[in-house]
């Protein structure tokens, strides 16, 4: 059975869309049934050229659409973003009827055990069909009436740094959602549609900017008492502002339907993806709330696949390169505080922590090899003294690595035999470890690495490396 043509009413339960899992299964049983439904979505009246426009068709054995009048052969799939894909129609199929049929939706770890595909497959998928979650001209459908509106911030609890407004480490989110009166019986505000967007501050600029996006002129915009509000009078909006830090209610009794929706926000990152989102991808994840919170009095999840699947068809694919490599936020501060040790001896003088011993010896054995820095750390000089600045770095490395070098040859005895040196006051099992090279390096270590090639050679002679 295939879907029939929308009628105009908009799409019907069991005629324009499958209304049960059983259905889904009888409508699509190949690739072929599901390139003829969205040919169905893709060309309501009839197939349009992209060159030309509509006229009339023909299908070649390689499912292409020629056109008559041109010749021009056009693909189902280009255009949208099954563009160019490599996974069958049936697969995406049924990865959008899991997605659109829970209500908390499904993550890609999940889509890889029951679809039977690769991880990286699942999860790009995921990311292509959020992408496609924003209908195409919503920005001209904007929120209206009552509007309730304020910030959250993404992310778990980190060691330090500032609790609320500020916190180092998290995304900033703009919420608004509207409000639709009380409940006879709860007394809880009725919540309307919702729209939440990634920020990059707090500021006046960037907060109006995000109110104008999305709210019609002339709402009540409920905000707290955040001076970064106060010029929406100036924009046609009516304020309401609520100072919760004067009142004796909480900030989730001042404002609750906001508060509301960045619980269920919250709650379904942590429940459904395991807190498993990136900060480059944070917008993505908003739009697929967005769409389940906007649809959730929807009877028919049937009517969600339809919807996804229209605006499938209507968006433009992404490349894996540009979903993958997009750029963070730059004003993002890393989380937590830098760990460092108080009482370390590199963090009172200033001077980084250099090894006490070579391998196989203690500090206390009287055959330890102390190495001690012979010169302060040199400090910066004037613009234009870089290049005496490295040269002094170089002759103070290479004067400690000689150093180095005599200090350890002093410290190898030669036993009877000639054949095999060890170090004072080491054991026989470090002995097995570290033998001696004729160059006076030992092995695993790299600070006496012989320079010339003939001293390297001398050391293959003697079958020792030196790292």
């Amino acid at each position: 059975m295939t879907a029939a043509r929308p009628s105009r009413f908009g799409p019907r339960a069991g005629a324009d869309y499958p209304s049960s899992l059983s259905q889904f299964l009888d409508w699509f049983q190949s690739d072929a049934d599901c390139a003829a439904y969205l040919a169905r979505l893709r060309w309501l009246d009839g197939f349009s050229c992209p060159t030309c426009g509509p006229s009339d068709v023909w299908l070649t054995k390689r499912h292409l659409y020629v056109c008559a009048a041109c010749g021009k052969q056009t693909s189902i799939t280009a255009g949208t973003i099954f563009e160019k894909t490599r996974l069958p129609l049936l697969t995406w199929f049924r990865a959008i009827w899991m997605l659109t049929s829970s209500k908390s939706g499904v993550s890609a770890k999940e889509l890889e055990r029951e679809l039977g595909i690769g991880y990286r497959a699942a999860w790009l998928m995921l990311q292509k069909l959020r992408r496609a979650m924003v209908r195409p001209g919503r920005d001209g459908d904007k929120l209206s009436g009552d509007i309730e509106m304020d910030e959250s911030y993404l992310g778990g609890p980190s060691p330090g740094g500032k609790r609320g407004r500020g916190a180092e480490g998290k995304v900033i989110v703009a919420i608004a959602v509207e409000r639709k009166g009380q409940g006879r019986k709860s007394k809880r505000w009725k919540l309307g549609r919702a729209r939440i967007e990634v920020v990059e501050n707090v500021r006046a600029e960037t907060l109006l900017a995000f109110v104008e996006r999305n709210c019609e002129p002339g709402s009540t915009i409920y905000t707290d008492g955040l001076s970064a509000y106060k010029d929406l009078p100036c924009l046609g909006f009516e304020h309401d502002a609520t100072k919760v830090s004067q009142g004796n209610d909480p900030a989730h009794v001042a404002l609750p339907a906001v508060h509301r929706v960045a619980s269920l926000l919250k709650r379904w990152l942590l429940g459904t993806h395991h807190g498993g989102w990136a900060e480059q991808h944070a917008e993505t994840y908003l739009d697929e709330f967005v769409f389940r919170f906007n649809r959730r009095q929807s009877n028919a999840r049937g009517l969600l696949f339809y919807r996804l699947l229209q605006n499938a068809v209507a968006k433009r694919k992404t490349n894996y390169e540009v979903i993958v490599l997009r750029p963070k936020n730059a004003e993002t501060k890393r989380r937590g505080r830098k760990r460092t040790r108080p009482y370390s001896t590199s963090a009172i003088t200033g001077q980084p922590a250099l090894r006490a011993s070579i391998s196989g010896a203690s500090t206390t054995s009287p055959g330890a090899v102390k190495r001690v820095a012979t010169r302060p750390p040199a400090k910066k000089g004037p613009v234009g003294s870089s290049g005496k600045a490295a040269s002094t770095r170089r002759a103070d490395k290479e004067a400690n690595t000689r150093a180095l070098s005599l200090s350890v040859v002093s410290s190898w005895s030669t036993s009877p035999s000639g054949k095999t040196k060890t170090r004072a006051g080491a054991s026989p099992t470090a002995t097995s470890r570290t033998r001696a090279c004729g160059c006076g390096g030992w092995n695993r270590s790299r600070a006496a690495r012989p320079s010339s090639s003939s001293d390297r050679r001398k050391c293959h002679r003697r079958r020792t490396s030196h790292g």
